[in-house]
């Protein structure tokens, strides 16, 4: 952050140049409270904040995505809009052409929707399945792929932090509760 406003800057490494990160192009947006995730190539940035987060500012939450692909563009590309902005989201990806935003913050609200994003249709869909409740901040991965999505801890809607963990099956989308974190 410089002067209290989020950094849009990326520095990506290899092992080949761990020693010496190569500083690349700045992203399209400010932004903050973003998620990110790596797939096929590419990396893709989504929601998050554009304020400078001081005392008494309301928040601005992005809806915004792009893109940027490490082996030819070298720049960031927008993509599609997300269907609701959100920051603090978790994101997976599914079948080398998906990523699901599950949960995460609208403004002051904490989410319970999740979305899909078909990366080769370059577009953003509500799934008619949700979190078993809204979180926030969430941690979320692909367990036994296909089988389903692990999500454990996070932020409740009313901002007290969340021990529990859940697995979604994806043969009966419904969500089974496990042994919370200690």
């Amino acid at each position: 952050m410089t002067n209290g406003f989020p950094s849009s800057n990326v520095a990506l490494f290899t092992l080949k140049n761990i020693k010496h990160p190569t500083k690349l192009r700045p992203m399209l947006l400010k932004r903050y409270g973003h998620s990110s995730c790596y797939l096929n190539g590419i990396v893709y940035c989504v929601g998050g904040f554009s304020h400078k987060d001081l005392p008494n500012e309301q928040p601005v939450t992005l809806n915004a995505c792009e893109r940027f692909s490490v082996q030819s563009e070298k720049q960031w590309v927008h993509i599609s809009s997300m269907c609701e902005p959100r920051a603090f989201c978790s994101l997976v990806t599914f079948n080398s052409q998906y990523i699901y935003a599950l949960g995460g913050m609208h403004d002051y609200q904490v989410l319970q929707s999740i979305e899909k994003y078909d990366t080769l249709a370059d577009t953003w869909n509500v799934m008619y399945f949700k979190l078993p409740k809204p979180i926030a901040k969430l941690g979320a991965v692909i367990v036994d792929n296909p089988e389903g999505i692990l999500i454990a801890g996070g932020m409740t809607k009313d901002f007290e932090p969340v021990a529990d963990v859940y697995f979604l099956k994806f043969e009966t989308l419904e969500w089974q509760e496990k042994m919370p974190m200690s």
